[in-house]
């Protein structure tokens, strides 16, 4: 089991691919580890995000609320290998 606890592109990169590509790298490093299951959190109201890590095979295993403090909540999202 492994877990990704942050990944931010920075503005002007945004939109072109750069978050899905280092999502692509992770996987395969994660994969390599001989890990079979990722995990992270992301805010339910991060529609930029949410989606794409959906997208790529992650699935909603948790709602968390004020998981950094009050009106934090987090989706806890993971990926099976």
């Amino acid at each position: 089991m492994g877990w990704i606890l942050r990944l931010q592109v920075a503005e002007p990169y945004r939109r072109q691919g750069v978050a899905r590509t280092l999502l692509h790298r992770l996987h395969d490093e994660f994969q390599n580890m001989g890990l079979d299951e990722l995990f992270l959190s992301v805010s339910p109201a991060n529609a930029r995000a949410l989606p794409l890590y959906l997208s790529l095979g992650y699935e909603k295993v948790e709602f968390r609320k004020e998981y950094f403090g009050p009106d934090e909540d987090r989706l806890i999202l993971r990926r099976r290998f």
